[in-house]
């Protein structure tokens, strides 16, 4: 006949109370040491406060779906030579605040429909206002001329915060020279910045009365 003693449940007890909290301290050391990482803005997991995936809440980066797609105002391209092109398109950024630094496009020159030419790219996009992106020299197919130019852009992936936008530079004087042999843009530029800016791409569009664009080239400014 067994005789009941509370002691030794107790002690039972205990005992595997200890054993179940070292085997779950175990558990926590090897889960915390080797597989669990914090939530952060690069994990690719909507995780923390995040509104969308890596973006918003505690996250820089700006979501897609907050930000109004930019919008393409004109494109068009200008002979330099028999079958060869300069192609320009102003895009507008209508977000105050939002910028990407990587902004994908494709210019297509078409002939009558048919693509004859085309060239893709990579700009970044400043914030609050309309900007161009110029491809230069683009060859076509048997040197035949394009009736239209189009620019595809695609959705950008990263948008961030930015405040600085065109306003930065500003032109103090712009001549043009020689229309009628063979013209030359001579112009000024300032930085109003107190910082230096580096590698600045600078795209100037020759209109004529009509507000039409008749040319455009590209030159870039090392650092200013």
């Amino acid at each position: 006949m067994s005789t009941f003693r509370p002691w030794a449940f107790w002690r039972r007890i205990q005992y595997g109370t200890g054993f179940t909290a070292f085997c779950s301290f175990l558990v926590m050391i090897i889960y915390f040491g080797f597989y669990y990482t914090p939530a952060n803005c690069f994990d690719g997991i909507l995780n923390a406060n995040e509104k969308g995936i890596d973006c918003e809440g505690s996250c820089v980066r700006i979501c897609a779906f907050s930000v109004i797609p930019p919008t393409t105002i004109w494109a068009e391209s200008f002979k330099i030579n028999d079958g060869q092109y300069n192609a320009v398109a102003y895009i507008e950024n209508k977000n105050a605040n939002a910028a990407t630094p990587e902004l994908k496009y494709t210019f297509k020159l078409l002939e009558k429909g048919e693509v004859i030419a085309e060239r893709e790219g990579v700009t970044v996009l400043p914030p609050n206002s309309v900007y161009p992106i110029f491809e230069g020299r683009i060859m076509t197919k048997d040197n035949r001329v394009p009736t239209e130019t189009i620019i595809v852009v695609e959705p950008a992936d990263v948008w961030q915060p930015a405040t600085i936008g065109r306003d930065q530079f500003r032109t103090i004087d712009i001549k043009l020279l020689s229309t009628d042999a063979k013209p030359r843009l001579n112009v000024k530029i300032e930085n109003t910045e107190l910082t230096d800016a580096d590698k600045v791409e600078v795209v100037a569009t020759v209109f004529n009365q009509a507000g039409e664009p008749v040319t455009a080239s590209q030159t870039f400014i090392d650092k200013f």
